[in-house]
């Protein structure tokens, strides 16, 4: 977990109790000092927003190799090898349980990225349930345009949240961490 994750807790319990005072102050009628209340809350927000949108955009595009590791947390994705025969391409890659306890990821989602253009990928096995220290290993076979120059492969993981911490994955604008495909020859 990283310093953004509480940042965001204290983002949230700071806008429920300064809604709730102004709710308060609204019904004793000091709607000035609610409004203050209101301008902090806005303030606040919209610093929280500009952070969020900006280690977004300022975040570096990463490549992984073959063999590398993504991790989330204690589950991890791991990209073994992968060829291409005319329009298929096929990966192998292990997900893999660093927890001492069986535990399912956090909605995963796995993209094949094709030329720039990223396209949604049912990956079987991939939201299983693993035991704790182990790894499961899957396979997966996707369909490319045959005239493909650069491929890559993508997972993600966790819903929202995870959408509005600073500086993960999945928060707007980010760069993804990408497995590379590109160099594999066409026969």
């Amino acid at each position: 977990m990283t310093i953004f994750v509480p940042i965001l807790l204290l983002v949230v319990l700071v806008t429920v109790v300064l809604l709730g005072r102004c709710a308060y102050l609204l019904i004793k009628g000091l709607g000035s000092k609610a409004r203050k209340n209101a301008l902090m809350l806005a303030a606040i927000l919209g610093a929280y927003a500009v952070a969020l949108i900006g280690m977004g955009l300022a975040s570096q595009k990463e490549t992984l190799a073959l063999g590398q590791i993504k991790c989330f947390d204690d589950w991890c994705v791991q990209l073994n090898s992968a060829s291409r025969q005319s329009n298929q391409v096929s990966i192998r890659l292990d997900t893999v349980n660093h927890a001492r306890r069986a535990e399912a990821p956090d909605s995963p989602h796995a993209f094949i990225v094709v030329d720039g253009q990223t396209i949604p990928v049912q990956v079987p096995k991939l939201t299983d349930r693993i035991e704790g220290g182990s790894t499961n290993p899957i396979d997966v076979t996707v369909t490319v345009p045959a005239s493909a120059q650069s491929v890559g492969f993508l997972v993600t993981e966790g819903g929202m949240p995870s959408g509005l911490v600073i500086d993960d994955e999945n928060s707007p604008f980010h760069a993804k961490s990408v497995w590379a495909l590109g160099n594999l020859t066409r026969p």
